[in-house]
């Protein structure tokens, strides 16, 4: 049985060039609901806010659904337990990073996703392209551009010929992106607003491409963060330890819905609370983060979860009193969801319950994330997470005059856009 886990955060940033033994960074995440965020819409009710993220979330599901079933992962998931998968697949804006690009610097707006490898954006000359508000990128304007070569590391993932490489990327409904694989320069402020340059990154030069993605006018691209090679995560590889994490505030409450994304480590989780478990390895594990779930309880009861069935169901139980928490049971941790991640409730104290039917999929999304601190060690191939009132996460740990240290700790402002 498959179950699938879906986080609705994240984002991503880069490092410079100078720092070799470079130990981490900070990005600045900002929720959608956040007044400092962009596209804040002030006027939108309580109820209206939770309609349009069931919406969304219905259409992140329908995709994974179709992506498990390209993938094989209906078939050739673990027979004795559920397997729990971790990307994040936004089929609307989720939070977006702004960065530099090219030489001379233009800036991009892209949108962060652990279910996607290839980070890209739109670039002229362009054959389609979706409206955007910035300019497209202008390859013949950027000295620091260049065609990726059919000899570089990375060119066995991508159709190569002796002219250089091309991608073709599919998502939800048909839309799709395809283009040059491209090395670029990426440029990014620091907390002292100094800029840091990054060299040689591999990136798709978009010049055919379909659909809205779910976007507005002011994404300009994806950020890919997946386990594959040629994602950023993994281009960035040493220089970040592998490590990456996050920590999202509650989002419908009156407190701070900023918190940081960290790399490196300034991402390792420290402390007695702190649980473990490890990722699945299995051929379809490839590109997902996938965790081994073994049983859920709700209200303190273990469902005595068996194969045959959760996917035909679930107890609903309408005499309850209190409201019940949740807990999934991975390989060596619990993962505690207290009711109010559990349940959603309105200005007029109605209250439904924060989860949508899934056809052979289960999607632990954001909400059930809240105030919770996840890790990821792409090296040693493990998840931690422990609690943590993340409406209090600051950037104390990044460093002054970043760009002349050795201990790089950058902190890029990310645009949360759900």
């Amino acid at each position: 049985m498959a179950i699938s886990l879906f986080f609705t955060v994240l984002s991503l940033s880069f490092l410079q060039s100078i720092a070799s033994n470079s130990t981490g960074f900070t990005l600045k995440l900002v929720h959608r609901e956040s007044p400092s965020s962009p596209l804040y819409e002030p006027n939108l009710s309580h109820f209206q806010r939770f309609m349009k993220n069931i919406k969304i979330s219905k259409a992140r599901a329908s995709y994974f659904q179709q992506l498990s079933e390209t993938i094989g992962v209906r078939n050739s998931a673990p027979s004795q337990n559920a397997s729990l998968w971790l990307p994040l697949k936004p089929t609307e804006p989720i939070y977006t990073v702004e960065l530099g690009l090219g030489t001379p610097v233009v800036k991009r707006t892209l949108i962060f996703d652990t279910g996607s490898a290839l980070t890209w954006t739109q670039c002229r000359p362009c054959l389609r392209c979706f409206k955007q508000r910035e300019p497209l990128f202008d390859i013949r304007q950027s000295s620091s551009y260049r065609l990726m070569s059919r000899r570089n590391k990375l060119a066995g993932d991508f159709n190569c010929n002796l002219f250089g490489c091309v991608y073709y990327v599919q998502y939800y409904s048909g839309q799709f992106s395809a283009g040059l694989v491209s090395v670029e320069t990426f440029t990014f402020r620091t907390s002292t607003g100094v800029p840091c340059r990054v060299p040689d990154l591999v990136f798709g030069c978009g010049t055919m491409n379909q659909g809205r993605y779910g976007f507005t006018n002011i994404v300009n691209g994806i950020l890919g963060m997946d386990k594959r090679a040629f994602s950023f995560a993994r281009q960035l590889g040493g220089l970040i330890k592998y490590r990456f994490s996050y920590c999202l505030p509650a989002i419908y409450s009156n407190n701070s819905k900023e918190s940081y994304l960290r790399f490196g480590e300034a991402a390792i989780l420290r402390g007695g609370n702190v649980q473990r478990t490890p990722f699945l390895t299995a051929r379809q594990n490839a590109i997902f983060y996938g965790l081994n779930l073994t049983d859920i309880s709700i209200g303190g009861l273990k469902l005595g979860l068996r194969e045959t069935t959760f996917p035909d169901g679930c107890i609903i139980d309408s005499g309850f009193k209190n409201f019940p928490d949740m807990t999934f049971h991975f390989q060596g941790a619990d993962f505690h969801v207290p009711f109010v991640n559990v349940f959603m409730f309105d200005e007029r104290r109605f209250f439904c319950l924060a989860m949508i039917a899934s056809a052979n999929m289960t999607l632990l999304g954001a909400y059930q994330q809240q105030n919770v601190r996840i890790a990821y060690d792409l090296k040693d191939q493990m998840l931690s997470f422990a609690p943590d009132d993340c409406s209090n996460d600051s950037a104390r740990e990044v460093l002054t005059d970043l760009c002349h240290v050795n201990l790089l700790k950058i902190s890029v402002k990310l645009k949360a856009i759900l």
